[in-house]
C-alpha cells in the first residue's frame, strides 16, 4: 500500500471544487469526446505494458494512499499508474521508481488530466515533475520486528493547463513508513502505518501533520481487500481526512490491479465520492544480467 497534507489551498489529486472562471495558463480545447479517447489510450498502452512484463510480484498501490515500508529492489524499476474520477475531474497520477541502492529508492511523479466542469473543461493538464527518496532500514521479511522506511520528497509548483493541477508554491515532506505482516505468507494480512508531516511556502512556512492507517486482508483465491483511513497526501493538498476501500486482484505474479471508492470524513471543504483504478509493474531493465 503507498504512497495526504492539511494545506488548504489547490488539490493536485483529490476532489477541490474548482472556481468558475479558472485561468488556463497553457492548454488545448479537445473534441467532447475527449474523455473516452483519453481513458482509451490509457489502457491500450496498460494492455502493450503487460507482456513486457518478467515474472516477479508487483505490489500494486495506488490509488491507495497509505505507503507500504517496501522498495524497488537494486536497479529495479517500476512504473506505478493510477486514474481517479469524482464530479470535478479525471486524473491520471504516474509514478517512476528506480532501486539505486540495497535500500535506496528514487522517484519522479507527475500528473495528468483534465477538468470534468468550469472553463477549463477538457483542457489537458499536467502538474509536477516532484522528486521522492524512499529508504529502507528493515524489510520485516525475517523476524517479528514490522518494516520500517523513512520517506522525503518535494513538490514544485510547476504544471501546465488548469491551474487546480498544479499547487501555488513548493512544498515538501517527509514520513516514516511502517509495516507489520502478520502470516508467513506476507500478503494474507498486514498493517500500513505512517506519520509524518509536509511543508508548504507561500508567503510563510506552514506545517500540518500527516497520518494514515491501511489493513489489505485475502479474500478469496486472489483477491484482496484494502481499506484505509487518511489525511494529508504527500502528492496532493486535501483538506481534512478521508476513507478508502477496494479490492486488490493478482492477475499474476506478473501484475497486479486494485480498484476502489472513497470519501472525506471531514475537511472544508469535505471531499466528495470518487472511484479509482491503479496498477504498478515492475521491470528488470537496468539489472546485470
Amino acid at each position: 500500500m503507498t504512497h495526504s497534507s492539511l494545506r488548504p489551498s489547490r488539490d493536485i489529486r483529490c476532489t477541490m471544487p474548482a472556481a468558475k472562471g479558472t485561468e488556463t495558463r497553457v492548454g488545448w480545447q479537445p473534441p467532447l469526446n475527449f474523455g473516452v479517447l483519453y481513458l482509451g489510450l490509457s489502457l491500450i498502452l496498460l494492455a502493450l505494458v503487460t507482456p513486457l512484463l518478467f515474472p516477479r510480484s508487483a505490489l500494486a498501490v495506488r490509488p491507495f494512499i497509505t505507503d507500504d515500508a517496501r522498495i524497488a529492489a537494486l536497479r529495479e524499476f517500476q512504473i506505478e499508474s493510477s486514474l481517479r474520477v469524482d464530479k470535478e475531474r479525471f486524473q491520471n497520477l504516474n509514478v517512476f521508481s528506480l532501486g539505486v541502492l540495497d535500500k535506496l529508492e528514487v522517484s519522479l511523479n507527475f500528473i495528468d488530466g483534465f477538468m470534468l466542469e468550469d472553463e477549463t473543461k477538457y483542457n489537458l493538464s499536467i502538474a509536477g515533475p516532484g522528486v521522492q527518496l524512499k529508504y529502507l532500514f528493515t524489510d520485516g521479511k525475517t523476524s517479528a520486528f514490522p518494516g520500517i522506511a523513512l520517506v522525503a520528497g518535494v513538490v514544485p509548483p510547476w504544471g501546465a493547463g488548469s491551474e487546480t493541477f498544479s499547487p501555488s508554491s513548493w512544498s515538501d515532506y517527509a514520513y516514516l513508513a511502517v509495516t507489520k505482516y502478520f502470516f508467513k505468507d506476507r500478503e494474507s494480512l498486514n498493517l500500513h502505518i505512517n506519520l509524518g508531516f509536509t511543508n508548504s511556502y507561500e508567503d510563510t512556512v506552514k506545517t500540518n501533520m500527516s497520518w494514515g492507517i491501511g489493513v489489505q486482508s485475502h479474500l478469496f483465491d486472489k483477491l484482496y481487500l484494502c481499506t484505509e483511513v487518511f489525511a494529508g497526501d504527500p502528492y496532493a493538498i486535501t483538506p481534512g481526512a478521508l476513507f478508502q476501500v477496494g479490492l486488490r486482484y493478482f492477475i499474476s505474479d506478473r501484475m497486479q490491479i486494485d480498484v476502489s471508492t472513497g470519501r472525506g470524513l471531514y475537511g472544508d471543504p469535505m471531499l466528495d465520492y470518487y472511484v479509482g483504478f491503479g496498477f504498478r509493474v515492475v521491470f528488470d531493465t537496468f539489472k546485470k544480467k
